[in-house]
């Protein structure tokens, strides 16, 4: 009975090692998903913001809404 109780316990364990293995590599990759996405959405308002100052250098324009849903 010991040995089997000793032999569930490791396995449990192991289990237990495995799960936070997971846990931790997905916590990795969604970090690098979210610095992507950040990365992403700061270069399109970057572009944005140089369109709309540009557009409102030529016209007088201020900076608007459609500027961004336009591009």
């Amino acid at each position: 009975m010991h040995s089997q109780a000793l032999r569930r316990e490791r396995a449990l364990t192991a289990i237990e090692k495995s799960i936070q293995a997971t846990l931790d590599a997905h916590s990795e990759y969604m970090a690098v998903l979210d610095a992507r996405w950040r990365e992403r959405v700061a270069t399109k308002f970057a572009d944005v913001s140089e369109e709309a100052s540009d557009s409102a250098s030529l016209d007088g324009s201020e900076n608007t809404k459609e500027a961004f849903v336009e591009a």
